[in-house]
């Protein structure tokens, strides 16, 4: 059987910039890399309870054990226990490179040299998911610190076990699609990093929701 997509919504993330919306079960995420290489970080919440959050680690943990990922790129997207719930699922992964972690805060930054030296504009990744998450209610505080899905961010390891920060591998264009299993609150932030992380310059990202229609 065929499917076809619906476009429900298109928008676009300018570089430095947040935004929280919500994500229907069965509906399709695509972030693109449209303006090149650049990270987007992700938090996914369940929208029925929000205690239910997606667990990076803990999925990382999971995918390598059932075969379907690895540290760098998975196929399901776990909930932290005692949940335990496939939250989405990758249905596209253009570049099949990511860091599945944190995201930075103003501690990073004061620890990485200062705001000014690795972040464009006064404002984190925390911040800016603080600020998208206020009109649902909730804050970055609610969060889990190890809740991201940083798309797109390359980061490998030196002999010590040392993070070695590199630019995305991804190249003008490039997507990945995550299909919601639940209904989830969706919180994205374009990463203001001007270091190797976005290759040294924060751009915009763009966003599409699809609504899958069966039996086409």
């Amino acid at each position: 059987m065929n499917q076809r997509r619906e476009l429900v919504e298109q928008f676009t993330l300018q570089k430095c910039s947040g935004r929280a919306f919500p994500l229907e079960r069965g509906q399709v995420l695509r972030v693109t890399a449209h303006e090149g290489k650049q990270v987007a970080d992700l938090k996914f919440i369940n929208r029925g309870n929000p205690k239910e959050q997606f667990s990076s680690s803990w999925s990382v943990l999971l995918n390598t054990m059932e075969g379907t990922g690895t540290s760098h790129s998975i196929t399901k997207l776990w909930s932290k226990p005692p949940f335990e719930n496939v939250m989405l699922k990758v249905v596209r992964d253009d570049v099949a490179r990511h860091f599945l972690n944190g995201s930075c805060s103003r501690r990073w930054a004061e620890l990485s040299g200062g705001m000014n030296a690795v972040v464009e504009g006064d404002k984190t990744c925390w911040d800016l998911f603080d600020d998208a998450l206020r009109p649902f209610g909730l804050g970055a505080e609610d969060t889990d610190s190890q809740g991201t899905f940083n798309v797109f961010m390359s980061v490998s390891h030196d002999n010590d076990g040392g993070l070695i920060f590199e630019a995305p591998r991804c190249r003008l264009g490039d997507a990945i699609e995550f299909e919601a299993e639940m209904d989830v609150l969706v919180a994205a932030v374009s990463c203001p990093d001007k270091n190797e992380i976005n290759d040294f310059a924060p751009k915009g990202m763009q966003y599409e929701i699809f609504s899958r229609l069966d039996g086409y």
